[in-house]
């Protein structure tokens, strides 16, 4: 969307993003998801699932050259196939992201950054088969999603979710996140795959689609959950994910510790810091010396990195 890229750019132009920040604006839109995600994997080093740690693995100038080039629409314009319009796709995948954070939490799933980026990419296939001349089945042709997938085997031998998975491979995106996409209209699904699958069928069904509440109860119970636990679920889905959220972990450093960190980041000496926050050097020593232990770190240079990388400066 034109809007989540100005805002990325808006934050980048003024030097004011911090990697939570950055992130969150990143994860509103499905396209500049992806585009992160992939540089982020470009080299054998990636296996980069999550938007944070892609934020802070890239240089601020590689984000402003993925948000000018990445192509971009504005809201409710412009002619689209059945179910195809970046409106829905965009709407529908923000949806299953909040559905899929509300389950993963509900059966303590671990990895939530990777979760979001699995839940946010699920429908990518789509956008690929739509790219290769091939109408996918809409809600009128097709009500219920089952159906649809069904009839996209039926007539090409394979289905959205199993290119979109091939595509994300392509593009260097972990296996964890590619085999979830893969599988998430599978009724054996497991792990992060069952989970974006329950979170793909709320969206739905918040949005009012034919989903049939038996699946719903039966791809809850493939996760463990009761379905008073799937009511709590759905209760919570009332409410917006708090603002800012992003998968960055709490940051165990005090106030003052973490000034002195980023003081360290931005490559300024002791003395420097020292002046600026009107502390003496061997109080900034002491600073870093708790923050070194708190982040289990040895060095300098360790803790800017692990810091950086977390969202915390």
């Amino acid at each position: 969307m034109a809007e989540s890229r100005d805002r990325l750019l808006e934050l980048l132009d003024q030097g004011a993003g911090s990697t939570g920040s950055l992130a969150a604006v990143v994860e509103s839109d499905v396209a500049l998801t992806l585009a992160v995600l992939r540089r982020a994997n470009r080299d054998a080093l990636g296996s980069v699932g999550g938007v944070p740690r892609a934020v802070a693995k890239l240089e601020p100038a590689e984000l402003e050259s993925i948000a000018r080039k990445v192509g971009s629409f504005a809201l409710f314009t412009g002619s689209w196939p059945p179910g195809l319009s970046p409106e829905r796709i965009g709407f529908h995948a923000l949806q299953t992201r909040q559905a899929g954070v509300q389950v993963g939490a509900a059966v303590s799933y671990g990895s939530e950054d990777e979760l979001r980026t699995a839940a946010l990419l699920h429908d990518v296939g789509k956008v690929v088969l739509a790219d290769l001349g091939f109408e996918c089945p809409d809600a009128h042709t097709a009500p219920r999603p089952q159906e649809r997938v069904a009839r996209e085997r039926r007539e090409i031998g394979t289905d959205h979710a199993a290119v979109g998975a091939r595509a994300l491979e392509q593009c260097g995106i972990p296996q964890v996140v590619t085999h979830a996409v893969a599988g998430h209209h599978a009724p054996s699904a497991q792990g992060l795959a069952a989970i974006v699958r329950l979170a793909d069928m709320l969206a739905h069904y918040q949005q009012g689609g034919p989903v049939e509440t038996g699946q719903i109860f039966s791809a809850a119970l493939a996760l463990g959950l009761g379905r008073d636990a799937l009511r709590q679920v759905i209760y919570s889905l009332t409410y917006p994910l708090p603002a800012g959220a992003s998968g960055v972990e709490p940051c165990p450093l005090s106030s003052r510790e973490l000034e002195v960190v980023r003081g360290l980041s931005e490559g300024k000496v002791y003395k420097q810091i020292a002046l600026e926050l009107g502390i003496s050097v061997s109080t900034v020593r002491n600073h870093l010396h708790r923050a070194y232990g708190k982040l289990d770190t040895a060095d300098r240079a360790q803790a800017v990195l692990v810091a950086a990388e977390s969202g915390w400066l």
